[in-house]
């Protein structure tokens, strides 16, 4: 990274319930420091013919309503990437290693009438290893119909 480049903020999410309000939240961020944004999925790699089908479009459609959302001048430079590994927690740190950002972006959910006192296993391996800033926000609980 050149002196003149800002490092960016990284956000690891998965693409489920609640992860496109954190899309909208790390964008928010990344404009207020004027850093651009690394979207980050990482998918646990899987044998045989199993796959992931569908992931790419799904984190492209959330990343999309959520700058739709912002409207063109809240949105920052934006880097949307998916990743494999065999444990997430490890390729979100070498993801960190590799990408120096400025900040780590990530979701903990809540479970309604469950309230941990832990953090989501990926959240809290990478929290142990890291020495960048890591901002880890609540993603609300998924309401049952």
């Amino acid at each position: 990274m050149s002196p003149e480049e800002k490092a960016p903020i990284l956000l690891c999410l998965d693409i489920e319930s609640g992860s496109e309000d954190l899309v909208r939240y790390a964008m928010a961020e990344a404009v207020r420091s004027e850093r651009p944004l690394q979207v980050l999925s990482v998918l646990p790699k899987v044998r045989g013919e199993k796959s992931h089908a569908g992931a790419r479009e799904r984190l492209d459609a959330m990343v999309s309503r959520a700058v739709e959302a912002t409207g063109a001048s809240g949105s920052p430079e934006l880097i949307v990437e998916i990743s494999h590994g065999q444990r997430v927690e490890d390729e979100i740190l070498r993801q960190i290693e590799s990408l120096q950002p400025a900040m780590v972006i990530m979701g903990r959910r809540r479970h309604r009438g469950k309230e941990h006192m832990f953090i989501q296993s990926s959240t809290a391996c990478v929290l142990a290893d890291l020495s960048v800033p890591v901002l880890v926000v609540p993603i609300p609980a998924e309401e049952k119909k």
